[in-house]
């Protein structure tokens, strides 16, 4: 007797269509994790941005009156507190600490930057 095996079983199909959705799961995935943190780095790059404007600011402005701002919230969910202290050992200088927080719409949770520099008297005369 000769018998040629022709096509497949329906064990080997259905073993063919899970491993394929399997597949196809994680493919998935993937690009779903890879679009959270995509979103979650763009806000970390605005945060920067904004950080960076703020301390131009401060820059800016006369060297007495940069002090510290309590928590305030801007536009696109961003929260900004600005610390300002004398420095250590340092005279006519300030330590300036810019923190910026918000929510990470799909995580739910919070996140935060810190960016710092220091400022003279002499850079503002």
């Amino acid at each position: 007797m000769n018998m040629s095996k022709q096509g497949f079983t329906l064990v080997e199909i259905m073993l063919a269509m899970c491993l394929l959705a399997f597949a196809a799961l994680v493919y998935c995935a993937a690009l779903i994790q890879g679009q959270q943190v995509a979103t979650m780095s763009g806000r970390q790059m605005q945060a920067m941005h904004i950080a960076r404007d703020i301390l131009e600011q401060i820059a800016d402005s006369n060297y007495n009156d940069i002090q510290s701002i309590s928590p305030t919230v801007i536009d696109g969910g961003y929260t900004y507190k600005c610390t300002v202290s004398n420095a250590e050992g340092l005279t006519d200088t300030k330590d300036v600490v810019v923190q910026l927080a918000w929510i990470d719409s799909g995580a739910g949770t919070t996140s935060s930057i810190e960016v710092a520099t220091s400022f003279t008297k002499w850079m503002h005369q």
